[in-house]
């Protein structure tokens, strides 16, 4: 999934997290933006990541299950 900048887009994985989990990762970090119990979820995020609709804010309650992460600054 990618998000159109200026610059380079953003690419956003969806991979297999611990233990039924699954994470959304930004480009290149080694550290997820966010984490979900359920993988249909996980993708939504990612997609509306891609699509600009979020920035980097926790998902709305429609995400049950969710684990959300703050970014660094």
């Amino acid at each position: 999934m990618m998000r159109r900048g200026r610059n380079q887009p953003t690419i956003y994985r969806v991979s297999q997290g611990p233990v039924n989990t699954w994470a959304i990762y930004a480009g290149p970090a080694r550290e997820p933006v966010a984490s979900f119990g359920d993988k249909s979820a996980a993708v939504r995020y990612a997609m509306r990541l891609a699509r600009g609709e979020l920035s980097w804010a926790p998902p709305p309650s429609a995400f049950a299950g969710s684990h959300p992460r703050t970014p660094p600054p």
